[in-house]
């Protein structure tokens, strides 16, 4: 078991009292949690990390994310909100860095909860499902929320808390620092805090799977904050010990000084104010409890109308196989200008020959004329003689027609309104894109209409 020492001071900041432990539990070779304490003049900063990642690579990205998130928040006297966060931004990309230089540890990450302390407020950050918990009056609020699906299917009203326990989706994160180049860091403000006597927890799931809320309530109030930590230990390992288990608790001490705090925190604490305006001040705690209710719902409504909007967006995508079946049958505007330019090349080339079956088919008409003209000799020839001899029954039959000229006719008109017809089909299948055709495939298609209608009239 790892742990840190309990540590006493006297003023309001420095009057906190706090211990950090860490137990590998009762099932794991290796503890892969990390805490995270930071005392400077003005600020106290706090967190629990629950690495995750196969072999060392959870523990890596724990102690990583500690280290970072340190060394940030050290640059600065007083951390605001913003150095906060930030300072958790930077830590996501080196472990995400770092995950990147080894594919053993790749996808490795850890969780991350923390407190900042100063002198008037006290600020909360969580990625992941560690939890923090606020005890007061002997009750235990838990001040964070769990990135985890299970939460995300109990908020949109898919299950139950009854129906969530021992589900099998109930580890799985839907934040977490390292995986991913971007993170979301939940930050906020916690009201009315510190307040003398106020106890803190910072934990990781191992504790909290196996102790309850009013569990926790009980140790902190019976108990100091070392004593605290080693009783929460001690009976989360009585009860399984499934994962490593972390905890940070912090106290504040009764007799704080309350000189640092604002006026409106100060007159909460006065008795007499609290006994004349008690009936007020239930009011206001009323209105407070009704709009962060609010608050909470739209946050709902949110993110189950987000999800539901990302898994009809992920139903309605294509299989990689139908983007690809879809990429083969798209032909592009290149293509059809591409297209385009071979036909003309194919068009010039019937016009080309049906110039010559022209010539050819004059001169087959040239020779046919001279043909006929000696056929017509042989025959008056043949008439001459046959009025001179008797007629003999040897030959009376006509010659046959030669159908050359007309067949190559035929067949380079035929070829001209086939080239005609696919020109115009063309020309409407590029329309259709809507997009100007350049001026040389214009002029091409122009000149090769002309050119069929000449060939036509002819």
């Amino acid at each position: 078991m790892n742990s840190l020492p309990a540590q006493k001071n006297n003023s309001l900041l420095n009057s906190i009292t706090w211990s950090g432990k860490s137990d590998v539990g009762m099932r794991r070779e290796e503890n892969q949690d990390a805490l995270c304490t930071l005392e400077k003049p003005y600020f106290k900063f706090f967190a629990v990390a629950d690495g995750m990642g196969g072999a060392k690579g959870g523990a890596i990205a724990s102690q990583l994310t500690a280290k970072v998130v340190s060394e940030e928040l050290s640059k600065h006297d007083r951390p605001s909100y913003l150095n906060l966060v930030d300072a958790i931004h930077q830590a996501n990309e080196a472990v995400y860095r770092e995950g990147r230089k080894d594919l053993q540890y790749s996808g490795m990450g850890t969780t991350l909860v923390g407190l900042l302390f100063d002198d008037s407020q006290v600020m909360a950050v969580n990625v992941g499902d560690s939890r923090a918990y606020l005890v007061r009056d002997s009750i235990a609020l838990q001040l964070t929320n769990d990135h985890t699906l299970i939460s995300e299917l109990i908020k949109s009203g898919a299950i139950t808390e009854e129906q969530s326990a021992n589900h099998p989706v109930s580890h799985m994160l839907t934040r977490s620092i390292g995986p991913t180049e971007e993170i979301q860091v939940d930050y906020f403000k916690i009201d009315h805090a510190p307040l003398p006597g106020d106890k803190y927890l910072l934990c990781s799931d191992g504790l909290y799977n196996h102790v309850q809320p009013l569990e926790i309530a009980e140790i902190l109030t019976k108990y100091s904050a070392e004593q605290a930590s080693e009783a929460l230990i001690k009976l989360a390992n009585q009860r399984g010990g499934s994962d490593n288990i972390s905890v940070i608790v912090i106290t504040v001490s009764s007799d704080a000084d309350i000189s640092t705090l604002d006026l409106d925190t100060k007159d909460m604490l006065d008795p007499q104010i609290l006994s004349d305006n008690k009936d007020q001040i239930n009011t206001i705690e009323t209105i407070e409890d009704n709009f962060n209710q609010n608050i909470d719902l739209a946050n709902q409504v949110e993110a189950s109308f987000t999800s539901n909007i990302v898994n009809e967006f992920r139903e309605a995508l294509p299989t990689e196989a139908d983007a690809s079946f879809m990429r083969s049958l798209t032909w592009s505007f290149k293509d059809y200008k591409k297209i385009i330019g071979i036909l003309l090349l194919v068009s010039l080339a019937a016009i080309w020959r049906f110039s010559i079956n022209s010539n050819e088919s004059d001169t087959l008409t040239n020779e046919h004329k001279s043909e006929d003209l000696v056929n017509n000799n042989i025959k008056i020839e043949s008439q001459k003689s046959i009025e001179e001899k008797p007629p003999k029954d040897s030959f009376n039959k006509d010659k046959p027609k030669d159908n050359t000229s007309y067949s190559s006719f035929e067949m380079a008109r035929n070829r001209v309104e086939e080239l005609e017809k696919l020109i115009s089909e063309l020309e409407v299948k590029v329309s259709a894109f809507d997009l100007p055709l350049s001026g040389k495939v214009a002029d091409l298609l122009a000149d090769t209409t002309r050119k069929i209608d000449n060939i036509k009239r002819q």
